[in-house]
């Protein structure tokens, strides 16, 4: 952010000190990050940890945007096979079902 930048700007006029820490949690890091907080290895600047978005899903910092995901292909599949006028089955809870076994098989395959 600008606060931070112009933060850094007028601390660095002040000199090295020995106080003050500056800390950055990015789940992207863009150049100018890695410029200002990353560690240098190999004449290189990269991030000092990493945090994977699986190990923040797990410990339920962020959500899984891909939990319910179905792709449109597997989608349209499901609806067609839905049209089939059946009367011992209600249409959601086939719908439901279906959607479940493929991706139990796709998790599975995977």
């Amino acid at each position: 952010s600008t606060y931070f930048r112009t933060r850094h700007r007028r601390n660095k006029k002040k000199g090295d000190q020995a106080n003050i820490s500056f800390f950055a949690f990015t789940a992207t890091p863009k150049p100018k990050t890695l410029e200002l907080f990353g560690t240098t290895r190999n004449g290189q600047k990269e991030a000092f940890d990493l945090y994977s978005m699986e190990q923040a899903i797990k410990e339920g910092f962020i959500l899984d945007v891909l939990k319910n995901y179905m792709s449109w292909k597997r989608y349209y599949k499901l609806i067609k096979r839905t049209e089939i006028a059946d009367k011992e089955y209600e249409k959601k809870k086939t719908k439901l079902s279906l959607k479940e076994c493929v991706t139990k098989y796709m998790q599975m395959m995977s």
